[in-house]
């Protein structure tokens, strides 16, 4: 084999491989959207609305205390981009506690806002604050970097200070049972 055939055949089985963790993340994420609390006993949290940058849709259910045993997606739009700037995905991390909840998802595929190719996905923090309103805020990760979604984590503690309003729609959040 050459080595352009080999770099070919190496491309082709990593495309193959994504291609078929992102189907099999995606089934996986949809297959409790909007299942109540049933299979989700460490939280689960829901929210679609509107801030001044974005708009926003998420549903999650975390099933254990282990943060990766999670289902969910989440998916978002520029309101003056929504072409160009649609970043969606499953989630694959997520910590329920209280008000709050704090996630990741990486980019689908076709998903990665320009201009920066080399974002991965995106931690979340939301929390529902009830009459005293919702607040979300949101942080890129690059590739390499293997994002900690824990409430707890320097990086979502510093996103609960950014965190924007949510000006409509809203944020559930429902704890542990």
């Amino acid at each position: 084999m050459t080595n352009a055939t080999t770099r070919a055949a190496a491309f082709v089985a990593v495309v193959v491989t994504g291609l078929a963790l992102l189907f099999t993340g995606a089934a996986n994420a949809w297959e409790h959207h909007g299942n109540g609390t049933g299979g989700c006993s460490a939280g689960k949290a829901v929210g679609n609305g509107a801030t001044l940058l974005n708009t926003f849709e998420f549903t999650l259910c975390q099933r254990s205390a282990d943060h990766r045993d999670v289902t969910g997606y989440f998916q978002a739009a520029a309101p003056l981009s929504a072409n160009i700037v649609a970043p969606r995905g499953p989630i694959t991390c997520s910590d329920v506690e209280g008000t709050n909840v704090s996630f990741y998802y990486p980019f689908a595929a076709g998903s990665v806002p320009p201009p920066n190719p080399a974002l991965t996905g995106i931690v979340i923090y939301a929390h529902d604050g009830g009459a005293t309103g919702d607040t979300i805020a949101f942080a890129p990760v690059n590739a390499g970097v293997l994002p900690d979604c824990s409430l707890s984590s320097p990086l979502v503690t510093g996103l609960k200070l950014t965190a924007l309003p949510v000006a409509t729609g809203g944020i559930t959040v429902t704890p542990r049972a």
